[in-house]
C-alpha cells in the first residue's frame, strides 16, 4: 500500500470532518449556515407570528385601529426581512431598496414604540391599573426589541452579502 491510501479517510464521516489544513469542510460550512439561518429566520418568523396575532386579537380595543397599524407594521419587518433575506441568500438578484426600507421602517416604529412605552407608563403611573394598558404596554416594548433586532440583523448579516455580490461583476471576472 502507498503512504496516500493510508491517509485517506476510511468512511464519510471522516472525509466530511477533515481536511489537511483543518479549515472547515464544505459540509461544515453548509451546517454551520443552516443552524445561523435557522436562527436568523426562527425568530424573525416568531415576530411575525406574535405580531400578527396581535393584530387579529385587537378587536375588542378602543383604540383598535391604532393597534391594528401598529401591529400590522411590526409583522410587515420581520416579513419584508425574512423575503429579503432569502432573495439575497437564494438567487445573485440584489433588492437594493429593501435595506433601506426596512432601515427606516424599523428606525420610524422603533420612534413610536419608545412614545407608547412613555405614555402608556404615565397611564399606568397615574394609578389606573388596566390589564389593557399593561398588555399594550407589553406588545410595545415587543416591538421595540423587534425593531432593534432586525436593525442589528441588517446591518451584520446583509450588509456582507451585497459586497461580495459586488465583487463578482457580470462577467465573473473579479474586481
Amino acid at each position: 500500500m502507498s503512504a496516500d491510501a493510508d491517509d485517506a479517510p476510511t468512511n464519510w464521516e471522516e472525509e466530511a470532518t477533515s481536511t489537511k489544513d483543518n479549515s472547515p469542510t464544505r459540509l461544515q460550512r453548509l451546517l454551520c449556515c443552516c443552524k445561523s439561518t435557522c436562527l436568523i429566520c426562527g425568530l424573525s418568523f416568531v415576530f411575525l407570528c406574535l405580531f400578527l396575532y396581535s393584530t387579529i386579537v385587537q378587536h375588542n380595543d378602543s383604540d383598535a385601529i391604532q393597534w391594528y397599524i401598529f401591529y400590522a407594521i411590526q409583522a410587515a419587518i420581520p416579513l419584508l426581512f425574512i423575503i429579503y433575506y432569502f432573495t439575497t441568500r437564494c438567487s445573485m438578484k440584489q433588492l437594493y431598496y429593501a435595506p433601506h426600507i426596512l432601515y427606516m421602517l424599523s428606525g420610524a416604529m422603533f420612534i413610536w414604540s419608545i412614545v407608547n412605552i412613555i405614555v402608556i407608563s404615565v397611564k399606568l403611573g397615574e394609578g389606573d391599573p388596566d390589564e389593557e394598558l399593561t398588555w399594550e404596554l407589553g406588545g410595545v416594548c415587543l416591538g421595540a426589541v423587534s425593531d432593534i433586532y432586525h436593525i442589528i440583523l441588517m446591518a451584520c448579516f446583509c450588509r456582507g452579502k451585497r459586497s461580495e455580490q459586488d465583487i463578482v461583476t457580470t462577467d465573473g471576472e473579479e474586481n
